[in-house]
């Protein structure tokens, strides 16, 4: 398992430095048109590290009804795999927003929220041994995830999405 661990975390660092690379040249950078489908798979993969961090959440809150053993398993396998996903989320997050029509400030929230994510889930491997540290970059993660993920679901569905059902209803009781 620890050499799972060192490719996975390199790999995770590899892809967190292209990423800040992209983000620091975004402006000059235009992706080719073999790389576009990796981008717009964006919203198919997104969905995995949510889950994942939401399930290391858990496994941390109900640690006591684990064994040590089996927490320390379990926890060290979530982690890789959430900052595998979300590095890789982030980056076809890129990808896709360097096409037309993501240009909104929305979009700019999405994006840098959405790396902040994949920075701090690699920080969470860096700091895996320091509880209290671990304890608050993981909780810092899922809020950031899930502001990211509410921005992102902005981009698609409207910024009212999730209310226009109640102000609808109420605009009409009044009319």
């Amino acid at each position: 398992m620890e050499k799972v661990e060192k490719i996975v975390s390199n790999v995770v660092f590899f892809l967190l430095c292209m990423l800040a690379v992209l983000l620091l040249f975004e402006q000059y950078v235009q992706i080719p048109i073999w790389l576009q489908p990796i981008g717009r798979m964006h919203p198919l993969v997104l969905h995995f590290p949510i889950g994942f961090v939401v399930l290391l959440v858990f496994v941390n809150i109900f640690r006591k009804q684990l064994d040590e053993v089996s927490y320390q398993k379990v926890n060290k396998f979530l982690l890789l795999l959430t900052a595998l996903t979300t590095t890789l989320a982030a980056l076809m997050g890129f990808f896709l927003s360097r096409e037309d029509g993501y240009t909104s400030d929305l979009m700019s929230l999405h994006k840098w929220l959405g790396a902040a994510v994949g920075y701090i889930m690699y920080a969470l491997i860096l700091t895996y041994d320091n509880k209290k540290v671990y304890q608050i970059l993981l909780y810092t993660g899922f809020v950031s995830i899930v502001l990211a993920g509410h921005f992102g679901a902005g981009l698609t569905h409207g910024t009212d999405f999730l209310t226009e059902p109640i102000t609808k209803t109420q605009n009409t009781e009044y009319d």
